[in-house]
């Protein structure tokens, strides 16, 4: 029997429902603690905007995975890590990603940027959060201070006008769940 991704995708959602009742999350992430603190690291190295990029991340996860408790269940896989970076753009972000950007995070992270790929970010919640912050770092203006303005700058430059995704769903998404620092 030949193994096609689409049974890749049974397991894999066979093991979300499995464990979903002890609190597994998906895409490496093991607790909400964890991811906080992995936003807080990036954020402390690649900047806050004014305070509000690590609540951003954080927001952003929510309405792409519901916090790493929902997979990507499109029929391309198109979405990848927490926080759901599509293969081109990604590949394209990387290309733009300034040289000063390139050479903190090398220093800091020991990550190469040029090296990663999107489905690495499947994996690793750290990447996923680094590659966030790096889209957003390079997107134009300050991270807004109301959750309604950041839901607006989600749509806009992250989800895009191509996206499924509506501010009113990364609301809602993100209404039981409020981002605080660890």
């Amino acid at each position: 029997m030949k193994i096609t991704p689409v049974h890749y995708l049974i397991g894999f959602i066979a093991l979300a429902v499995m464990y979903s009742k002890r609190g597994l999350m998906l895409y490496g992430l093991w607790s909400d603690k964890e991811l906080r603190a992995k936003i807080k690291r990036v954020c402390d190295v690649l900047g806050h905007s004014s305070g509000y990029a690590p609540h951003l991340i954080y927001e952003t996860i929510g309405a792409e995975t519901n916090f790493g408790k929902t997979p990507d269940l499109s029929p391309t896989g198109a979405g990848h890590g927490i926080a759901q970076h599509d293969e081109f753009p990604f590949e394209d972000m990387k290309r733009r990603i300034p040289q000063s950007i390139k050479d903190i995070v090398k220093h800091e992270f020991g990550v190469i940027t040029d090296s990663v790929s999107v489905q690495e970010l499947n994996y690793s919640v750290f990447l996923s959060v680094l590659f966030t912050r790096i889209k957003y770092k390079m997107t134009p203006g300050a991270v807004p201070e109301t959750i309604e303005g950041r839901a607006a700058y989600w749509k806009k430059w992250y989800n895009s006008t191509l996206g499924k995704g509506t501010p009113e769903h990364y609301l809602k998404s993100n209404q039981k769940r409020p981002y605080e620092l660890v």
